[in-house]
């Protein structure tokens, strides 16, 4: 898997914080992926029926992470004219996307917006498969309590590379 750091701000606000290199350098890994799944989407859909393993080698050479962010710009920059199902909005809609009109589009997968959420469907189904824990397995106003000692937590896989994210990765005993 590629290891270029997926950033997560604006070219805007990477020039303020003085991390243009930073930027670009996951700009230009977005774009890959954008291309790695439009030739994964030519590859695997025969104009009627998309190949369950469409998207298996971009997620290998991109990550999960990576995946999801082009997958739900795409679906983001796209809403507004596309036939996504309601599930695939509210999910991509959970991914902030820094609103950047100049470079966004530039990572759009061009492909027909049905196709494309079935895509998506896939990416979905191969996250769930990981088991990772959500917010839905912790308690709710948890953060409240800040005396967290003989507790175990949940680190969202969000905190962890990759390479960590199994369910046991993200499970802390605080002592």
């Amino acid at each position: 898997m590629r290891e270029t750091y997926l950033y997560p701000y604006s070219a805007e606000e990477a020039c303020r914080r003085g991390e243009q290199s930073l930027w670009r350098a996951s700009y230009l890994e977005n774009i890959d992926c954008k291309d790695a799944i439009q030739k994964a989407v030519r590859q695997h859909y025969d104009g009627d029926h998309l190949d369950k393993k469409c998207l298996t080698e971009v997620i290998q050479e991109f990550g999960y992470k990576r995946t999801a962010w082009v997958l739900a710009n795409t679906v983001q920059q796209l809403e507004w004219g596309g036939q996504y199902s309601s599930e695939n909005k509210a999910w991509a809609s959970q991914i902030y996307i820094p609103p950047d009109k100049l470079h966004n589009l530039s990572f759009v997968v061009p492909t027909r917006s049905a196709v494309l959420d079935g895509v998506v469907d896939q990416y979905r189904t191969a996250y769930r498969a990981l088991g990772l824990f959500g917010p839905s397995q912790c308690e709710p106003n948890s953060f409240e309590d800040l005396n967290y000692e003989g507790k175990v937590l949940v680190l969202s896989s969000d905190t962890l590379k990759e390479t960590y994210w199994t369910p046991q990765a993200q499970l802390w005993y605080v002592i």
